[in-house]
């Protein structure tokens, strides 16, 4: 091999490691993250509601970046409760893709997206299911947050997903991705003679 040659083939070789590491690193990271991120639910009984949240554990050895959950629900059009004071984006429609918001509060508000460091939990807002006001209703979160009245002019009040009759079941498909983390699929199921959530 001429020295031309030996000076051409370390370029190249340089060049392809130099490309070649990133996207392995970048694939690897992501989907690492993916199996070291732990999913369960979260059950607990307020006042009028049934409240079932999604806890994150993040495992990994890095912080999650930007972290985003989005629900489709296999809904349809009259499943939907719409003469009610609750105040919902998908009044017509299949939620598809619907964003979701995180229990963490700031500033007074819900946050669409978060950043999960090393060892933390963090609370997903699913659902609630009502008790009363409206009776056997599902309401699922948004990414505001679940829904809320306000009585003062400068603090809107907040919007649900949308609010669904509980007299059937649904299942409800978690997509939870983020900036360094490949997208996580979870599938659940909330059972209208229980009224409880369950994996799938």
């Amino acid at each position: 091999m001429t020295f031309e040659q030996t000076i051409l083939a370390g370029a190249i070789g340089g060049l392809v490691v130099s490309i070649a590491l990133p996207l392995i690193s970048y694939f690897f990271l992501r989907l690492f993250n993916k199996f070291l991120v732990c999913i369960e639910i979260d059950e607990r009984d307020e006042t009028n509601y049934k409240v079932h949240n999604i806890k994150v554990y993040n495992h990994s050895l890095t912080t999650l970046k930007n972290i985003i959950v989005h629900v489709s629900i296999d809904n349809h059009k009259n499943d939907i409760v719409k003469d009610s004071r609750i105040s919902m984006f998908c009044s017509d429609a299949k939620v598809d893709r619907g964003m979701l918001s995180w229990s963490k509060n700031i500033d007074d508000k819900n946050l669409p997206q978060i950043d999960i460091n090393q060892g933390e939990i963090q609370d997903i807002n699913l659902i609630r299911y009502h008790i009363s006001n409206p009776d056997n209703a599902i309401e699922v979160a948004s990414e505001q947050g679940f829904f809320e009245e306000s009585n003062a002019p400068e603090k809107p009040k907040r919007k649900c997903r949308v609010l669904l009759n509980g007299n059937r079941s649904y299942k409800l498909k978690l997509i939870i991705t983020g900036e360094n983390i490949w997208p996580k699929r979870k599938t659940y199921k909330f059972d209208h003679e229980q009224k409880k959530l369950t994996r799938k």
